[in-house]
Order: C-alpha cells, then structure tokens, then sequence
C-alpha cells in the first residue's frame, strides 16, 4: 500500500523531470549512497562545459544549451 502510494506521489514530479524517485530510492538501496550520488553526478553533467544540468528543464547553466542526460 505504501508503495503505491509513493509510486502515485513520484509520477507528477517524473512527468515534469526524468528523476524517478522511487527508482532513484531502489539504487540507493542497491549500490549505497555514494555510488549513486557519482552515478547522477556524471549523468547530469554537462559534457560541452562541465556544468550541472538542471533536471527540471535540462539547461546546463554555465553555457545555457538545452542537453539531455546520459
């Protein structure tokens, strides 16, 4: 019951995101914090500058172009 409950609380945010945080929650729980955290690092980061990405609108903020995480 719970998960389902937090299965129909993640859609809104992944409709607007590509972040599942249900999903996000299984990896943590999987490979550990640490790992996890290197993983999304390296997805959402900027491969023409090295900025973050943004997951709400997938701007990378330090050179404005629109990119798409690994």
């Amino acid at each position: 019951m719970l998960l389902a409950a937090s299965t129909r609380m993640s859609m809104p945010i992944r409709s607007r995101t590509s972040a599942s945080l249900i999903e996000n929650l299984r990896q943590v729980k999987g490979k550990g914090l640490t790992p996890f955290l290197r993983e999304q690092e390296a997805r959402y980061r900027c491969p023409t500058y090295g900025g973050v990405i943004c997951i709400h609108d997938g701007i990378c903020y330090d050179c404005y172009i629109k990119q798409h995480p690994a």
